[in-house]
């Protein structure tokens, strides 16, 4: 798993490993909170993969994309089972 990094870190670090283990999955996760700089993107806080950067970590190198939009901000409901 690649955890925390840039897209452009993805990228790199997929091809490399992907080289040296051809049947390895490398999932990606994204950034957290770090400055993030692509040719389309402004820099600015990422906060992770969503719609607008997910393009960025796509690669043939990459397997799986985690997003942690899908189960962030989920409200949790307190009395549930009463």
């Amino acid at each position: 798993m690649l955890d925390n990094f840039r897209a452009e870190s993805v990228r790199d670090v997929a091809k490399e490993v992907k080289g040296l283990y051809p049947n390895v999955i490398i999932e990606a996760s994204g950034v957290s909170k770090v400055f993030f700089l692509s040719h389309t993107c402004k820099s600015g806080v990422q906060q992770g993969i969503d719609d607008a950067n997910m393009q960025f970590f796509m690669t043939e190198d990459v397997d799986i994309i985690s997003r942690g939009s899908l189960t962030q901000g989920i409200i949790s409901q307190k009395n549930f089972f009463v």
